[in-house]
């Protein structure tokens, strides 16, 4: 009974946030390109703490950009 609570709580949230006066949109995002988020996060955890410049994405990341241009 406790994890339905939960959920009524966060329907409930969920609804006042988008019934306020401000425009809301939703969109699904493609997990293919959330994995290139995840790859650019690791790949930032790994001690570079300086801004990077990708002029071509690094080799380890062509794969998924080619997922993500084949629709796959």
């Amino acid at each position: 009974m406790g994890i339905y609570f939960m959920i009524l709580e966060l329907d409930f949230k969920i609804f006042f946030l988008l019934h306020r006066n401000w425009k809301v949109r939703i969109r699904h995002i493609a997990s293919a390109h959330n994995e290139i988020v995840d790859f650019m996060a690791k790949h930032a955890a790994t001690g570079f703490i300086s801004i990077q410049v990708f002029s071509i994405p690094p080799q380890a990341m062509q794969g998924l950009i080619q997922k993500v241009i084949l629709g796959v």
